[in-house]
């Protein structure tokens, strides 16, 4: 289909377009923000975004040794009703993944299907379904940051 070189341009210009659009959006505390390397401020907890060429993918990642990861999944966990209300995408709720590289993380995510990086005409959708999802996350973050900190 595509070189390797023309996948990580294609990659490289679709992030950078999205960071462009979202860059005037300040974060719920009114700070400017990076929205496309978001920093949650602790060392286990990581925002991610990842598209693909059948998709894309929101996450919240959370790693470390497993009473790490149990504690913040459960922290997560306890708001979850107030989450479930907030976001429009079915996020799902993964305890336990394991990685590629043999890596155990927790993962909450949500995905947008039948969509291609690699397709400019995909790019407004996936734009939308980042820009939302990671914007509700922020404000999510900002309200829930400090007791996310205390067991940190």
């Amino acid at each position: 289909m595509y070189s390797p070189r023309h996948e990580s341009a294609m990659r490289e210009e679709f992030w950078t377009s999205f960071g462009r659009y979202v860059s005037p959006i300040l974060s719920a505390n009114g700070k400017k923000i990076s929205w496309v390397n978001y920093k949650t401020g602790i060392k286990n907890i990581q925002f991610k975004m990842n598209a693909g060429k059948s998709g894309a993918i929101i996450n919240i990642e959370i790693t470390g040794d497993a009473e790490k990861i149990n504690k913040f999944f459960s922290l997560f966990l306890s708001f979850k009703p107030a989450f479930v209300k907030v976001f429009e995408h079915n996020w799902k709720w993964v305890p336990e993944m394991v990685q590629l590289d043999g890596r155990v993380i927790a993962n909450i995510f949500c995905s947008l299907e039948k969509v291609s990086i690699f397709n400019k005409e995909d790019w407004p959708a996936l734009i939308t379904f980042f820009k939302s999802n990671i914007i509700l996350l922020d404000e999510f973050w900002i309200r829930h940051k400090e007791i996310f900190q205390i067991i940190a």
